[in-house]
């Protein structure tokens, strides 16, 4: 509890009250969700929705912190983030990335073609 200091008064503000009508205010859903024997939990429609997530296509992570609570939150997979990503590129960062990719590819090839392990592992996949 805290004495209201501008005015003087008694006016207390009570901060944990605060604190919570904080977190109401900013709270848009409230579902619960069952947890299996096996520890598996099917997330509510509503909640799927509000996240944008797919059923059968969509990863999400769970973040526990160390008061307990436990934040939902949708992960994309790489070929979306590289898509987002690749929005942003100009058209000569586009074609610079492929060029470089390229040999960056042709390069590493080569040195696995080179290197001992590549060569025993050609050796016995194709006898050469």
């Amino acid at each position: 509890m805290e004495q209201d200091a501008k005015s003087g008064n008694d006016n207390i503000v009570d901060a944990e009250a605060l604190k919570k009508a904080e977190e109401i205010e900013s709270t848009i859903l409230v579902k619960d969700a069952a947890v299996t024997k096996s520890g598996q939990m099917s997330l509510p429609r509503d909640v799927a929705d509000a996240l944008g997530v797919e059923y059968g296509k969509s990863r999400v992570r769970l973040v526990v912190k160390k008061d307990g609570t436990v934040m939902i939150k949708p992960v994309k997979n790489v070929m979306e983030r590289f898509r987002e990503l690749r929005k942003r590129f100009t058209p000569e960062q586009k074609r610079l990335i492929r060029k470089n990719m390229g040999k960056t590819v042709a390069e590493l090839r080569r040195q696995w073609d080179n290197s001992p392990e590549g060569k025993a592992y050609y050796k016995e996949r194709y006898g050469a």
